[in-house]
Formats: C-alpha cells, structure tokens, sequence
C-alpha cells in the first residue's frame, strides 16, 4: 500500500510543481551542516533556499549506494520533498532535494530555519542502511509564525484541522488547510468529498502526508479530480466560490504502512460561505 501512496505522492507533487510559480521566500545563511555520518556513509547540507535544499552525498561504504527522501520538515511544518540519488563507491555526488517553493509560502515560511529529512538509505540489493530522520537547525532563534484560525474542521487529543476561506475567485485556491498531528505517527489525509457552489465533484484525491508531531498548512487544490474525471470540469468552471463543502479522510500510520483499522473520516464540514 506504501508504494501506492508514494507514486499519488509523487504525481500529485509534480502536478503541483509545474502549476504554482510562488515567489522565494528568504535565503538562509548558515554554516555547512552534517545530517548523517555512519557505514561510511554522510550526508552533508551545504546550502538551502525554498527551491530545495543542497546536499553533498559521499559514500565510502563497500557498495554502491541510493537515497530516497519524499518527506521533510521545515520550522515544523510538513513539506513534500523529492529526491533519489545514486552514490558509487568510493565517489561523492552533490545534488539538490526539491521541495515546491509555493507549498512553502502556503505553510507561511519566509525563512528556512529548521530542517528534518526523512531518508532511506539502501545499498544496491536494495537491503537497508538506514531509514529514519537526520536533522540541522540553521537559526535556532527564529519563531515560525502559525495560523490556525478559521473552521474546525476536526478537533481531538490527536489531531485538530481547520480551513479558512484563500482566493474565492479561484477554485484551485479557494480555501487553506491547517493541520496538526499530535501522534507519534505519520498522517495521511484525503479529500473524500468536495462541494463547490453546491455542485459534488465526482472521486477522491490525496491532500497531504502530515509527519508525526508536525504540523501542515496547504492549499485545497481539487484540480486531481478535474484530470481524472470530465465531468467535474462543470463544478469547477466558477469565477467566484460562495460556498464550499468537504469531507476529510485520516489515515494514520502504524510504522510503514497505513492502518486500516484506524482510518476514519470527519462529518461534512462548510468551510466557505454560510
């Protein structure tokens, strides 16, 4: 099921790539900083800008090696990343993690300040080196602004989610969704159902993995479900949202893989208009 949730990940992360165009956000300045260092293996952050962070990879383990990361954490938000990297033996590769520039400013982070990568590491029989979070905090005194105004959407000890009202003149940035996952657990959400002016959008689509004790901010983008069915291209052909309708699936995590028996979905929540 992981491996699933990672090509709608990754799919759903280029579409979002070639349609946001956000302007960049501040560059930090900081030392060159090293996010791991075992097996021979270390994993250097040399620069950082909201494009994507730039890592310096050597590996002087007996074999060659791949990294993966689709996960990060910037100032604590939850921020879709994107990089695979093959290393030599014996050889150094300098290389850029991607992360989309306009989730980014959605989050409203101006400054990158604080990092937290989710890595895999294996060795060309794809046999595991390591699997886990490596960190750097490039200024330790910066305060991240966070809004978490605007409907409830869900509230518990877990998670609390709410949605305020972004452009209305555009569907695609009709509304921004704010996250908090409590648990010690990766989060998956999904948009189940969608109203827009009263019009239900036809499927389903991902929105957004949440890390464990972090938060997300993003914009609600049904534009997945207007590629996968034609027949949603009405409900969103509008020039202003007066109202809007939705349903969010939770799909925690349980290690690896995605807990059936702990998924759940919220009530129908009015997130725009009255």
């Amino acid at each position: 099921m992981k491996s699933k949730f990672l090509i709608v990940a990754i799919v759903a992360f280029l579409a979002l790539i070639l349609f946001n165009a956000g302007s960049p956000a501040e560059t930090s300045t900081f030392t060159p900083s090293t996010l791991y260092a075992d097996n021979g293996i270390s994993i250097m952050l040399q620069g950082a800008d909201t494009s994507g962070l730039k890592l310096s990879i050597d590996n002087q383990f007996a074999e060659n090696i791949r990294i993966y990361c689709a996960n990060a954490v910037i100032n604590g938000f939850s921020i879709p990343a994107l990089l695979s990297q093959d290393v030599y033996s014996g050889n150094t590769a300098n290389t850029t993690l991607y992360f989309d520039p306009d989730m980014l400013l959605a989050a409203g982070i101006s400054k990158i300040a604080d990092v937290n990568l989710y890595v895999h590491i294996t060795d060309e029989n794809k046999r595991d080196i390591y699997d886990g979070r490596v960190s750097a905090t490039l200024d330790s005194s910066y305060v991240q602004p966070i809004d978490s105004s605007g409907v409830v959407v869900y509230s518990s000890e877990d998670y609390f989610i709410s949605a305020r009202p972004n452009d209305l003149n555009n569907p695609r940035r009709a509304a921004i969704i704010y996250v908090e996952n409590k648990t010690d657990n990766q989060l998956s959400l999904v948009c189940n159902s969608l109203s827009i002016n009263g019009k239900m959008l036809n499927g389903m689509f991902s929105v957004q993995n949440v890390e464990a004790q972090s938060r997300a901010q993003f914009i609600l983008d049904p534009y997945m479900l207007k590629m996968f069915d034609d027949s949603n291209a009405d409900a969103m052909n509008v020039s202003h949202v007066d109202n809007m309708s939705i349903r969010l699936g939770l799909n925690p995590w349980r290690g690896t893989t995605i807990s059936t028996a702990d998924m759940f979905s919220t009530d129908v929540i009015q997130i725009i208009g009255k």
